[in-house]
């Protein structure tokens, strides 16, 4: 079934409880979290993501909690755990969204080491993969969304997987990542967008993500050939 297919009601209860498994570019990750903008989150801008209430196998577990201790109360915070471990240091609890995210990109150019990760935005048209590498900062995700917004299928604004055996572009498709300036372009530019909460004051600046298109999520295990690489 799909995160839409659930209630809200459910989806909250086993995100804060045991966890609800959802599939991401053919990885399944047990996401648990009691805050609610990650449930919010979740709900919203993976509407149209594989989702089991009850799943037995996971390749990721993941969690995005609270800090405990004093500074709860004066300087809420949330950490990102992944297998009882926290990689990262703790950002402030109005950030879980984007750490979520975040986390989520880590686990998969961390360890997955069955296909070359890129550091790259990659769309598909008419069975051809575009990837679109740059550093942080150069505009990416922006043409990449653009590119979304006018038919091109997503398969990463973030990452691109590329199977070494067949040649191929694993899609890896999750909500947009974009910040600062590029948010307001994207408004303008897709009015029927559907976005999340708005992250501010992070490393980056403000963040928000995107929801991709239905089409883009229903094709979410069909590879694509590389054809092209754009250098924003």
């Amino acid at each position: 079934m799909l995160v839409s297919d659930c209630s809200r009601d459910d989806l909250t209860r086993y995100l804060k409880t045991t966890g609800v498994g959802i599939e991401i570019g053919g990885f399944w990750f047990q996401i648990t979290s009691s805050i609610d903008d990650v449930s919010d989150h979740i709900i919203d801008l993976y509407s149209e993501a594989p989702c089991q209430l009850r799943r037995t196998f996971i390749d990721f577990p993941i969690e995005v909690r609270p800090v405990s201790g004093l500074r709860r109360w004066f300087k809420p915070l949330a950490e990102f755990v992944f297998n009882a471990n926290v990689p990262f240091t703790p950002l402030p609890i109005g950030q879980s969204p984007a750490l979520l995210e975040w986390g989520i990109n880590w686990c998969i150019s961390a360890h997955v080491q069955t296909h070359l990760v890129l550091h790259s935005a990659v769309v598909e048209k008419g069975g051809k993969a575009l990837i679109l590498p740059a550093p942080s900062g150069s505009g990416k995700s922006t043409l990449c969304t653009a590119l979304v917004a006018r038919g091109w299928r997503l398969l990463s604004d973030e990452l691109t997987l590329l199977d070494v055996s067949t040649g191929l572009v694993r899609p890896f498709t999750k909500p947009i990542s974009l910040k600062n300036e590029s948010i307001e372009v994207i408004e303008s530019f897709w009015p029927d967008a559907v976005r999340g909460k708005l992250c501010t004051d992070t490393l980056k600046g403000c963040v928000t993500h995107f929801r991709p298109p239905v089409e883009s999520m229903s094709e979410s295990r069909t590879c694509a050939q590389p054809a092209m690489v754009i250098f924003p």
